[in-house]
C-alpha cells in the first residue's frame, strides 16, 4: 500500500515538473512549422538545413525540399504524421533525408523521477518506458491526384500511399516501422516510374492496384512479401434472361473460404473489387487464381454464382446465374418394402413399411432448404422430410410410411410450399395394396383353434349318435328270445353239496372210469 502511495506521489510530482520543463523546452526549441500548409499557387522551398514540422503537411501548391533533413515530429508521444499532396499540388524532394520523431521527453522525465524515488523497481520502470519508445512515430506521404518526385532520398520510418497522379523515385531508400503491417509503396491508379529503390522492413514492399508500375533495379530487405500486382474487377450479375440482379453481395474468397475483398456497390448495380494477378515472395513470382462469388439471401434459400480465373488487367465481368427454379426436378424415384425393391403397381401387404428414395437435381445457382411431403391419393400428412441442396448438385431424400390403406394407391413426393414454393417439383408412382392385413394373420391361430374345437365337437356328437343308435337297437329285440327258468330247477343252495361230492370222488383213483360212465349215462 505504501509502495502504491509513493508511486502516485512520484507520478504527480513528475507530471508537474515535466509540464514545467516542457514549457521551458518549448520556449527554447520551437519547431520550424506546426501543421504546415502550402496553399494553391504558392511555392515553398526548404533547403540546406534541418527542419522540423510538428503535425502534418498539406500541399495544394508546390513544396520543394533540397539538400536538407526533414523531421516529422509528433505533437505528443507517438503516432503517424502525414504529408498530403492534394489534387493539383506537387512535392519535389532531392538529396534529403526524411524521418519521424516521437516526442518522448515527458515519459523520459517521468522515468528519471520514478527511478530516483524508487530505485528498487527501476527495471520495471525502464521496461515500461522501453515499450513506449518501441512504439515510436512514423509518417506517410499521400499522393492524391498530384505530383511526387524523389531523387537521392533516404526515408526512415515512413511509407508512401499513392492513389492517383504521377510519381517517380530514383535512388530512394525507404524503411518502415513494422514488417508485419506496413506497406512500403501503395500504388493505386497512379503512373509510377522507379529505379534504384530499396525497401526494408515492410509487410509488403510494393502493392500495385489498377496499374502496373515500372520498377527498375528494386531490392527488398526483410519484407514478408516483396510485391503484389492486383487489378480492378467490375462485376455485374444477370439472370439467364439478361435481367440485372440488384442487391447482390460480391466477395472474393480464398480456397479456405476466407474473405479477401468485398465488392463496393456502384450506382449502376455493379460492384467493384480488386483481384490479384501475382505476388513475389523472396524473389519468386507466384501467379494467383481468383474466385469471385455473387450472393443474395432470401431466408431459407440463397443465390450464389461464382467465377474463377486469372487477371492481367482491369476487367469487367458479367456473371450470369441460373435462377430458373422450374428446372429443379426429381430424377429418380425408388420404392421398397421392408428393404426389398418393388416396381410401380406391384402388390404389397397392408401395414408393411414402404420406403421412398427420391433424388432431386438442382441445376440452378440457388442453395435450397425446403420440406418435402408424401402424398397418397392427393392427401398429404403421411410422411415428411427435409432436403438441403447446394447449387448445381443433387440430393436424395428418404421417406418412410407404414401402409395403412388398401387398394390402388397413387404415391407422390412433392415440395412443401409452406417452406418454399416449387410448384413444378413433383413425382408420382403407384402401388397395389392387398386386402389381407398382417392383423388378420395374427388372428389365424385363434381361428384354427376355433376350427379344431368345432371338429372336436362334431366328432363327439357323432360318437354320441352311434351310442344312441346301439341303445335303440337293444331295446327293439323281442322278449321271447330270452331263456326261461322252470319251477323244477334245483335251488341254488344244492350246488355246494354237488361240489363236495365231486371233490371226494376225485380223491379215489380207481373211480375215474366209473365216473365217466356215470356221466355218460346221465347224459343219455
Amino acid at each position: 500500500m505504501r509502495f502504491g502511495t509513493g508511486v502516485l506521489q512520484v507520478v504527480a510530482m513528475a507530471v508537474l515538473l515535466g509540464g514545467a520543463l516542457l514549457l521551458a523546452e518549448g520556449a527554447s526549441a520551437q519547431p520550424d512549422y506546426r501543421n504546415l500548409t502550402v496553399a494553391a499557387n504558392e511555392t515553398l522551398t526548404l533547403a540546406d538545413g534541418e527542419f522540423e514540422v510538428e503535425g502534418n503537411i498539406e500541399v495544394f501548391g508546390e513544396l520543394a525540399l533540397d539538400n536538407c533533413t526533414l523531421g516529422m515530429k509528433m505533437a505528443s508521444t507517438s503516432g503517424e504524421g502525414e504529408i498530403r499532396i492534394q489534387p493539383g499540388g506537387s512535392l519535389t524532394v532531392s538529396d534529403c533525408s526524411m524521418n519521424a520523431i516521437g516526442n518522448l521527453s515527458f515519459y523520459q522525465l517521468v522515468l528519471d523521477q520514478m527511478v530516483e524515488q524508487d530505485p528498487a523497481n527501476s527495471s520495471s520502470y525502464e521496461q515500461y518506458y522501453s515499450s513506449l519508445a518501441n512504439a515510436s512515430a512514423q509518417f506517410r506521404v499521400v499522393l492524391d491526384e498530384g505530383e511526387l518526385a524523389l531523387s537521392n532520398v533516404t526515408v526512415s520510418q515512413g511509407r508512401f500511399w499513392m492513389v492517383g497522379g504521377n510519381a517517380s523515385m530514383f535512388d530512394v531508400s525507404s524503411s518502415g516501422l513494422s514488417p508485419i503491417y506496413d506497406i512500403g509503396l501503395f500504388i493505386e491508379d497512379t503512373t509510377f516510374l522507379g529505379d534504384g529503390i530499396e525497401l526494408a522492413n515492410y509487410a509488403v514492399g510494393v502493392r500495385a492496384i489498377g496499374t502496373s508500375p515500372t520498377l527498375l533495379d528494386t531490392s527488398y530487405v526483410n519484407c514478408t512479401v516483396d510485391r503484389t500486382q492486383e487489378w480492378w474487377l467490375t462485376v455485374t450479375v444477370h439472370d439467364g434472361d439478361g435481367a440485372l440482379l440488384e442487391g447482390v453481395h460480391v466477395v472474393q474468397r480464398d480456397a479456405e473460404g476466407n474473405t479477401i475483398d468485398i465488392g463496393d456497390p456502384q450506382g449502376d448495380g455493379s460492384s467493384v473489387l480488386w483481384a490479384r494477378e501475382y505476388e513475389v515472395v523472396a524473389g519468386v513470382r507466384q501467379d494467383t487464381l481468383s474466385t469471385i462469388f455473387a450472393e443474395k439471401y432470401f431466408g431459407l434459400y440463397s443465390l450464389s454464382g461464382s467465377w474463377t480465373g486469372s487477371l492481367t488487367d482491369n476487367q469487367e465481368l458479367d456473371l450470369v446465374v441460373n435462377t430458373d427454379t422450374s428446372q429443379i426436378r426429381f430424377s429418380d424415384l425408388q420404392l421398397s418394402v421392408n428393404g426389398a425393391s418393388i416396381t410401380p403397381g406391384q402388390s404389397v401387404a397392408k401395414w408393411s413399411t414402404l420406403t421412398i428414395n427420391a433424388t432431386i437435381e438442382n441445376p440452378t445457382d440457388y442453395t435450397l432448404n425446403f420440406g418435402v411431403l408424401l402424398v397418397v391419393n392427393n392427401i398429404s400428412g403421411y410422411a415428411s422430410g427435409w432436403v438441403a441442396l447446394e447449387p448445381r448438385s443433387s440430393e436424395t431424400v428418404t421417406l418412410a410410411w407404414k401402409v395403412s390403406l388398401e387398394g390402388f394407391l397413387v404415391v407422390s413426393v412433392l415440395a412443401d410450399n409452406r417452406t418454399m414454393s416449387l410448384p413444378d417439383l413433383r413425382t408420382n408412382s403407384h402401388i397395389q395394396v392387398a386386402s389381407t392385413a398382417p392383423v388378420a394373420e395374427e388372428e389365424q391361430p385363434w381361428l384354427a383353434l376355433l376350427l379344431l374345437l368345432a371338429l372336436a365337437g362334431g366328432a363327439a356328437w357323432a360318437l354320441l349318435g352311434e351310442d344312441e343308435e346301439d341303445a335303440d337297437a337293444a331295446d327293439d329285440e323281442p322278449v321271447d328270445d330270452a331263456p326261461e327258468k322252470s319251477a323244477d330247477d334245483e335251488p341254488v343252495d344244492d350246488a355246494p353239496e354237488q361240489s363236495v361230492d365231486d371233490e371226494s370222488a376225485d380223491d379215489e383213483p380207481g373211480d375215474e372210469s366209473g365216473d365217466e360212465s356215470g356221466d355218460e349215462s346221465a347224459e343219455d
